[in-house]
């Protein structure tokens, strides 16, 4: 303790609040900022997912085995690897936001990252993008439309700037 004290990385559980305090708090601060719809889903988020498993743990108490066992604990209660991803969001930027407050303190850089990598990396192994199609599947579903239809698909493709489209229609 000594050590972490004159590192400036100890947090007294006195000053440090609840992950459920900082999540009120964080939904507070986004209450004008955001529409209705996405509030609703980050107040979800935050109540359904991240208070009802691990609310009462104090902010200085979270380590990053802790949010690693938090992640498994998603997917065993069975959401979705997307929802895993996005509840992982939420908690890293309310932890994010309650440090800024100094609601409690660690060095920088010190804080448990709240999305580690592995669901949420925006990559899969292949350096594809999740979530965009290949130029091949492109040209699939160009191929297969018709009519309006095939002016719908080339028009989604030619605005999407994810790096397999933008290759494939000569965009870098």
């Amino acid at each position: 303790m000594r050590i972490d004290v004159k590192h400036g990385t100890h947090a007294v559980d006195t000053v440090s609040i609840t992950i459920e305090a900082a999540g009120r708090l964080w939904l507070a601060s986004r209450a004008n900022d955001l529409e209705r719809s996405t509030r609703e889903q980050y107040r979800q988020h935050v109540e359904l997912h991240i208070v009802s498993l691990i609310g009462a743990t104090k902010l200085n108490k979270l380590t990053l085995p802790g949010v690693r066992n938090f992640q498994d604990r998603l997917r065993e209660d069975g959401r979705s690897p997307e929802l895993t991803c996005k509840v992982l969001t939420r908690l890293g930027s309310l932890v994010a936001d309650a440090q800024e407050r100094g609601a409690y303190y660690t060095q920088p850089g010190a804080r448990p990252q709240a999305s580690p990598q592995g669901d949420c990396a925006p990559q899969q192994a292949d350096g594809r993008w999740r979530g965009y199609p290949t130029p091949g599947e492109i040209r699939a579903l160009l191929n297969t439309s018709a009519g309006r239809w095939r002016a719908f698909v080339a028009t989604a493709a030619r605005g999407c700037a994810c790096r397999s489209c933008a290759g494939w229609f000569g965009r870098t």
